[in-house]
Formats: C-alpha cells, sequence, structure tokens
C-alpha cells in the first residue's frame, strides 16, 4: 500500500521542482531589464548630488552607454552582467527571479566595493580634477572676459530655411555671416541644407530654439532670438562663436582648436581629468595643467566627453561639455559653454546634448 503514496509524492516533489525551474525561467532577467535597473539606480544617485553635478550627470545617455558596455552570459536559470565603462567604473551583477543583485562595484578611483559596502556609500560616476600644479590661475570663459574685445563688426546673420529633427520637430535655421581667417571662404548660404537631423528635439522646446549654421560644416542649437556677437573661423580651421541674450544676462560660447596641435594639448591638460598622464605616454607633451579661478566640477560623460561646471561670482552657473579625440596622429579637443538661467536648465540640457551627438562629431577631423 505505501508504494503508491511513494510514487505519488515522487511524482509531487517532480512537479514541484519543475515548476520552480519553471520559475526561475521565465523570471530570468534580459539584459534590457538589467539596463532599465543600472540606469534606474544611477538617476537616483544623480536625485542625491547637489544641483550642479545633477544637472551634469543628467547629460549621461546612461541606457544607451549601459546596453553598449555590459556583457550578458545567460545561465538559463539566471544571468550574470559585466558593465564596464571607462572612466567611470565596473559592475558585476547577478540577477534572478526578476531581481539584480550587484556583488561587484569598482569605481573611477578604482576602489573595489562590496555589496554591503554599495549599500551604506553608493558609487557615484565623478571625477575630481587634476591637484593644481603652478600658478598663475586659469580663467574659465566668463560673460566679463568674452565682452572685453567686442568685435568691430558683428555677424550677420540670415534666415534660411527649416529643417525636421528625427523626432518630427521643425526648427528655422539661421545661417552666420562668419569672420574668416583666410581671404577665400565659402559663400554666407549652403547650397542645401542637411536632411533631417538624427537628434531628438523636445517639441515643447521648438518655440525657444533655432538652428544656426556656418557654411563651414557648423550647426549648433542655441536659444531663438539671441544675437551673435562673434563668429570667427581662423586659417587653420579653429573656430569661436559667441552668442548673448536680449537682456545681456545668458551666453554661450562654442569653441574648438582646428588643426592647431599645441592649443589642443594644453586644452586637454586642463579640461580632461587624467587626460595628461596617459598623454604623455602616447605625445611628447610639457603643458602643465594650472588651478582654476573658479572651483570647477567635472563628471565624465563617455569615452571622448566630459561634462563641467563652475559658478562665477555675481552670474549664472556656467554649464558646459569638452568633447575630445586623441588620435595618434593629430589631436581634437572642443568645448560648448552655456549660461542660462536656473529655469532653463532642460534648454541648456538639450543644447549641450545636441552639441555632444551633432555639432562636436561633425568638427571633429577623425570621427567614429
Amino acid at each position: 500500500m505505501q508504494a503508491p503514496d511513494y510514487q505519488l509524492k515522487k511524482w509531487m516533489l517532480w512537479a514541484a521542482l519543475s515548476v520552480i525551474l519553471l520559475v526561475f525561467v521565465l523570471t530570468n532577467p534580459t539584459k534590457s531589464e538589467y539596463a532599465d535597473w543600472l540606469s534606474a539606480e544611477a538617476h537616483q544617485e544623480i536625485s542625491k548630488e547637489d544641483d550642479s553635478i545633477a544637472f551634469l550627470l543628467s547629460l549621461i545617455p546612461i541606457e544607451k552607454i549601459v546596453s553598449r558596455c555590459t556583457i550578458h552570459r545567460n545561465f538559463i536559470l539566471f544571468s550574470v552582467f559585466h558593465t564596464k565603462v571607462e572612466g567611470v567604473g565596473e559592475v558585476k551583477a547577478a540577477g534572478f527571479l526578476k531581481q539584480i543583485i550587484p556583488f561587484y562595484v569598482c569605481t573611477s578611483s578604482g576602489k573595489d566595493r562590496s555589496r554591503k559596502e554599495l549599500e551604506k556609500s553608493p558609487a557615484k560616476p565623478t571625477l575630481k580634477s587634476d591637484p593644481p600644479y603652478h600658478s598663475p590661475l586659469y580663467d574659465p570663459p566668463v560673460l566679463e572676459e568674452l565682452m572685453k574685445d567686442p568685435p568691430s563688426e558683428v555677424p550677420r546673420v540670415i534666415p534660411f530655411e527649416t529643417v525636421l529633427f528625427r523626432n518630427g520637430t521643425c526648427l528655422p535655421v539661421e545661417a552666420i555671416k562668419a569672420r574668416y581667417g583666410l581671404p577665400s571662404h565659402p559663400p554666407v548660404l549652403p547650397d542645401s541644407f542637411l536632411g533631417t537631423i538624427d537628434f531628438d528635439l523636445p517639441p515643447s522646446q521648438a518655440e525657444r530654439l533655432a538652428v544656426y549654421c556656418i557654411n563651414n560644416g557648423t550647426i549648433f542649437l542655441a536659444p531663438r532670438g539671441w544675437e551673435v556677437l562673434r563668429a570667427d573661423v581662423g586659417a587653420d580651421g579653429s573656430t569661436g562663436i559667441f552668442l548673448r541674450s536680449p537682456d545681456s544676462a545668458e551666453w554661450m560660447y562654442l569653441t574648438h582648436n582646428g588643426a592647431c596641435q599645441g592649443c589642443a594639448v594644453d586644452d586637454l591638460a586642463q579640461w580632461i581629468p587624467g587626460w595628461l598622464a596617459e598623454g604623455q605616454k602616447r605625445h611628447e607633451i610639457v603643458t602643465q595643467p594650472r588651478p582654476f579661478r573658479y572651483p570647477v566640477r567635472f563628471v565624465r560623460l563617455g569615452e571622448h566627453s566630459v561634462a563641467f561646471s563652475y559658478q562665477p561670482p555675481g552670474s549664472h552657473t556656467v554649464h558646459g561639455v569638452s568633447y575630445y579625440k586623441d588620435g595618434p596622429e593629430r589631436l581634437f579637443f572642443s568645448q560648448a559653454f552655456v549660461a542660462l538661467r536656473e529655469q532653463d536648465r532642460p534648454l541648456a540640457t538639450t543644447i549641450l546634448n545636441f552639441y555632444l551627438n551633432v555639432t562636436a562629431p561633425r568638427w571633429c577631423p577623425h570621427r567614429d
């Protein structure tokens, strides 16, 4: 009489085990779910930061970076994820039953941390600038300095056409008559524009922005109706563009070094924390960064980009991004500075993201 009971219990045990295994299979997290989890953790840390760093971190395309930099090993019942972002840090985590459990975290400082340490002090993808080496102080751009030597002739701005963005938003295009360092230069208006720009522009901001262009491949976003005070293109291709709001309280400044390699070395050493040590291994470099006149906060956004912010006395906070390439034969460095009112931070985010994704890559002589 016990045999049937034994068989029944055996089958019930197998059935229960099968159900448990099936649950583990069905609840094994995917790479997309892991990316969502890590992105949420990062955004949660962003909300704990001070306003300046929170704004810089908001520029990071976290979901895309996580997806691109993650190795997913699927063991059917569970998964192991390994994310490594150069200059930011490294995360290893296990996933099962729709839960993600990190078991290894290494921050940009190189310190390994266990899960208990992580819970007490979560990792923050921030970088500290290198210690100052010598004076005099380095002056980052401020409105007063940019206005010291006003050009004798303000660049002419000509309404050109409209342009369509990837998500269907349209903006007007303003063509700028730049001042060139060579006697021969292209006409003000290009023969044709870009077609569709591969960038998602928030429709709610369309009434406040415009696309500006110079007929040397330069395009950028800026608040509509601002005055273009300077648009210079040097003989070496270096470019500087300065815009100011009608009330003279807000401003933008865009620049890149062109073919000037000495300029690029100095700027890379000054504005890219940690670059000097790596750069000295590949290039003959004698420059040293100087201490900034104002405290500057840095956050690495990706392999070729760093965000920063600083607060000049009596002025709006300046937010900006540096985009660079350290090629074997040529260096490239470019920057965008934006000083807007606090309530216009979403506008600054869009302008700087456009710069990182469209303006600077078009300037760069060695694109990916």
